[in-house]
């Protein structure tokens, strides 16, 4: 008998959080139902304590941590364009900041998440419709003990509809008024989403206020403007951008870099290079990868010649810029850097072949087996130099082909 009392209150210590969890509830939903074209589309995330104790709730600043969080089962996904080509490796994720929210006993919190934002899938709504979405995120549930003590990791998994329509003439200005005011909030969180929703795919009359929030002496909006500059990508915004690209702050410059590789206009190109001379390290890998897509087979020289003092990562990040200048020019020094002793070296110039040809990318992982994949690309480029179809990273073949 005494074995079973010692037993009750280890049972009753085990049952006693997965029973609290229980009346903690998560849920997604549309802040509301209609939208026009070219609004921002947000919806709710709302976590209920409906518990006698305060409770903390797991909340993260990572986009790229959650990239299907949202999904559209009717809308077709955009195809962004990268600087890191069409083989299926590479890229970066991102900053992130972490954290947990307190909610009291019986109370309530709501969060709010763009449909389409930053580092997450994107789906094009630029039609008229209803589309479906499902919503889905796993919520970490702390209690007095913070981080090390976890309640219940709650999921909320939703499916709802919203309509799209089209505005009346100056009612997508209007709408996006809330947002601008905002942008003055005392609140971190709103102001930050204000931000977001407003460089998120910018109409054209936003461009004074996406220009105001880079000049802005706040840091952290001048990070978010880069999104909607490269979105704009009218001169004033290029202009802007190219500032920032060549400007004392790294931070900035390394954001600001890629944008300009993906708006990809001819006339940055020689501003471009500059930049690639200036900087060192990554940052000078990003100019590099950026002036292949701008410039496209004018930068080949100069991306030649920087491989002759580049080291490994030099020469990664120049395999790569070499890949995104739809030239055929690019294919002998790709295929020089097959024999080069560093394996990812190896990996970044076949992936750029990739990119290039879309010829199916081989193991290089071996000095051994680089050689022979090496061999083979010499006697293919030997028979199809002039008649092979060059590609450009916005030529991607799709996932499985």
């Amino acid at each position: 008998m005494r074995g079973v009392t010692k037993l009750v209150p280890l049972l009753l210590l085990i049952a006693a959080p997965a029973a609290f969890a229980q009346d903690i509830t998560a849920r997604f939903y549309p802040e509301k139902q209609e939208y026009v074209i070219g609004e921002p589309i947000l919806v709710i995330l709302e976590i209920r304590n409906n518990t006698s104790g305060a409770i903390e709730a797991g909340e993260d600043g990572c986009d790229w941590m959650h990239p299907d969080q949202f999904q559209v089962t009717n809308a077709p996904r955009v195809h962004e364009i990268g600087l890191f080509g069409c083989a299926p490796f590479g890229g970066i994720a991102g900053d992130c900041l972490s954290g947990a929210q307190k909610i009291p006993a019986r109370g309530i919190l709501q969060k709010r998440f763009l449909l389409n934002a930053r580092n997450s899938a994107q789906f094009d709504l630029s039609l008229p419709g209803t589309y479906h979405l499902t919503a889905r995120r796993t919520v970490t549930i702390y209690g007095k003990g913070g981080f090390r003590d976890v309640i219940e990791n709650i999921p909320a998994e939703n499916e709802f509809d919203i309509t799209v329509r089209e505005p009346e003439p100056g009612e997508l200005q209007g709408l996006y008024q809330r947002f601008v005011k905002e942008l003055s909030s005392h609140d971190y969180q709103a102001k930050w989403l204000a931000a977001e929703a407003l460089t998120q795919n910018p109409p054209r009359f936003l461009e004074p206020v996406i220009l105001a929030l880079a000049g802005s002496s706040d840091l952290s909006q001048r990070f978010q403007s880069i999104q909607g500059l490269k979105h704009l990508a009218t001169p004033a915004a290029r202009a802007k951008l190219m500032e920032m690209a060549s400007g004392p702050n790294e931070g900035l410059a390394q954001r600001a870099i890629p944008a300009l590789g993906e708006i990809a206009n001819p006339d940055d190109c020689s501003a471009m290079l500059k930049i690639a001379a200036r900087w060192r390290q990554y940052t000078e890998e990003q100019a590099y990868m950026a002036a292949g897509r701008i410039c496209g087979g004018k930068a080949i020289p100069i991306l030649i010649g920087a491989l002759r003092r580049a080291d490994k990562d030099l020469a990664q990040g120049l395999a790569i810029a070499l890949g995104n200048t739809a030239s055929r020019d690019a294919i002998p020094p790709l295929i020089g850097l097959l024999g080069s002793p560093d394996e990812w070296v190896r990996r970044d110039a076949e992936g750029a072949l990739f990119t290039l040809t879309h010829r199916s990318m081989q193991d290089v992982s071996t000095p051994a087996a680089a050689a022979q994949v090496a061999y083979g690309w010499r006697g293919w480029w030997f028979l199809n130099a002039s008649s092979a179809q060059i590609y450009s990273p916005d030529q991607c073949p799709s996932a499985g082909n």
